[in-house]
């Protein structure tokens, strides 16, 4: 009966550690594919020497894959920067968190 209570504890402590690797996880998952995602879409742009038709494709896709905004801004010349913006539900704390990842994407150099 003593072990009783020390039972209680380890097994409370062992579903809150499961339901903390479970929203880690969930979280890993939706940030790795959004960097996919926003490889996919910088690739697409550069392709098309970041046209501005294909820019506004790839801001459509972006919202139509539940992602907030794709923002592209021209640096320099031949430099962009692919901003897309997205949320992340953290199933534990029932909470939204609103990330921002960015990437500089340079055009090759013609060779005239």
């Amino acid at each position: 009966m003593d072990n009783l209570p020390k039972a209680i504890i380890v097994f409370m402590g062992t579903i809150l550690f499961g339901l903390f690797l479970v929203s880690y996880s969930n979280t890993q998952v939706s940030v790795n594919n959004a960097k996919k995602f926003q490889a996919a879409m910088s690739q697409k742009m550069k392709a098309a020497d970041f046209s501005d038709y294909i820019i506004q494709e790839c801001k459509e896709e972006t919202r139509e894959a539940g992602y907030e905004a794709l923002e592209v801004t021209k640096e320099s010349d031949d430099l962009f920067v692919v901003t897309l913006k997205y949320q992340v539900k953290d199933t534990l704390l029932s909470a939204d968190k609103t990330y921002e990842r960015k990437s500089y994407v340079r055009l090759a150099q013609s060779s005239e």
